[in-house]
């Protein structure tokens, strides 16, 4: 066992025992997001209800995974959260909300969900 218990691993690949450091790791490889994902694809909401929805986005190097929601309603009390929560409100007068995940490094790539909504 190590002190503190942590092992640094050297330039060459051994492992020394001692005091964590920072490290930078450089890439020459590009960093691209090339899909984003959303589950389900549709689903039916009863006013007033809610579902979750997953976004998943997939890249080559290291991308970032995140995504920044939106949704077309224009209810006050129809919302989609940072984390997909999707939250149709009872004052919801559209018949079907299209929600979107875009991607936050690429706004190019997006995939969306369509909400039926239901009384």
């Amino acid at each position: 066992v190590s002190r503190n218990n942590r092992r640094i691993f050297s330039a060459d690949g051994a492992a020394e025992f001692g005091m964590l450091a920072n490290a930078v790791i450089f890439t020459t490889g590009t960093n691209t997001v090339t899909a984003v994902t959303v589950t389900p694809a549709t689903a039916t909401v009863a006013k007033g209800k809610s579902v979750q929805a997953i976004a998943e986005v997939s890249g080559t190097g290291f991308y970032n995974e995140g995504v920044i929601w939106s949704m077309d309603s224009t209810a006050t009390d129809s919302t989609v959260s940072s984390s997909g929560l999707i939250k149709v409100g009872a004052s919801e007068t559209k018949e079907t909300l299209t929600v979107t995940a875009t991607s936050s490094q690429d706004s190019t790539n997006s995939d969306t969900c369509v909400i039926t909504v239901s009384a």
